[in-house]
């Protein structure tokens, strides 16, 4: 790793190490009063309010935006990366950017509409809505196959990723292509011929069981493989990096399919030896599949607020504090 140049060290004790997503909040007022003679010396680059987009040239890192009052710091913080020059450039930033958040997009939609089609199975129960409503299930292994394209961009954003972080994102692309078949079978084909499952006895048929158990695995190694892809990414936002941002990780997105997994499995062995259905039983798979079901929309909700946030650094890479300094140069007073 590049080591960072020396007039980008006193910036490294401003990052504190809380949960907000306003860089005002992580700073360190002693750090900066011991921070703030070198840098304010030096500061007069190319630099725009993190706030209001007015430009800071020439202006000192005490200071505040004339236009705003936001402090020049709170804008060092969110957008100057000391290990910027650490990072290979994407190949495609603005198509690895898209890609991150079309991933993530499609697939929280894919979510989202199974819950619907859950609410449009009541309403339709209740003749709120006419029976060709369950039909928009097809819309599930749709948007599912257009996550898988945008996972794509995982393989090789740039040409210093590790090469089994390449590999594991090439299986998870193949991988897609058995879970938008198995979604295809479930939402627009099973589901669709035999009624609502959780309004019927269609839940309990082994067939439908068995084929959320396949959905459940598919999904699980998809998760874990694009896992460090997923981290190189995140790695980019120095917020992200140094925890001043919370994000969702997929490692507790693959914790909640777990769970389903496990409500799944009890369930499909329960169909199988009637001696272990009880009402106890019947309780503890419905209660693992609801919560672990909630637990991934909320997951994956989480994973696309972070793609938003992670698009504007993909898309114009992380900035060092070189790029925005003319040393020569003196500084306005605000």
């Amino acid at each position: 790793m590049v080591e960072a140049p020396e007039y980008m060290i006193p910036l490294c004790p401003l990052m504190q190490n809380q949960q907000s997503d306003n860089p005002k909040d992580h700073l360190d007022p002693d750090a900066l009063a011991a921070a703030a003679p070198q840098l304010a010396a030096v500061l007069s680059g190319d630099l725009y309010c993190w706030s209001c987009k007015y430009d800071l040239t020439g202006l000192s890192v005490t200071g505040t935006c004339p236009e705003c009052g936001t402090p020049v710091r709170a804008t060092l913080l969110a957008i100057v990366d000391p290990q910027a020059s650490s990072f290979a450039p994407m190949r495609w930033p603005v198509l690895s950017a898209a890609g991150l958040l079309i991933w993530s997009a499609a697939a929280f939609c894919a979510i989202l509409v199974i819950f619907l089609l859950r609410v449009f199975d009541v309403l339709v129960s209740m003749s709120f809505l006419p029976a060709r409503f369950a039909q928009f299930g097809v819309l599930v292994p749709i948007l599912a196959g257009v996550s898988a394209v945008g996972a794509l961009v995982f393989i090789r954003p740039h040409c210093a990723i590790r090469v089994s972080t390449s590999i594991r994102s090439i299986i998870a692309a193949f991988l897609y292509i058995p879970l938008v078949a198995f979604l295809w079978g479930l939402h627009a084909r099973f589901d669709i011929v035999s009624g609502s499952p959780y309004l019927s006895d269609s839940i309990n048929i082994e067939d439908r069981v068995e084929k959320r158990i396949v959905i459940g695995f598919l999904i699980l190694a998809i998760a874990l493989l694009l896992r460090s892809a997923v981290r190189e990414y995140a790695a980019r936002s120095v917020l992200m990096r140094t925890g001043q941002l919370t994000r969702q990780t997929l490692l507790a997105f693959a914790a909640a399919v777990v769970l389903t997994l496990l409500g799944d499995t009890l369930h499909l062995v329960s169909l199988r030896w009637p001696a272990v259905q009880s009402f106890a039983v019947t309780t503890i798979w419905m209660a693992l599949v609801v919560i672990g079901s909630g637990m991934i929309a909320f997951g994956f909700g989480g994973m696309l607020w972070d793609s938003v946030r992670l698009y504007p650094v993909i898309r114009r890479r992380p900035r060092s504090l070189g790029e925005i300094i003319r040393k020569e140069s003196t500084p306005r007073q605000s």
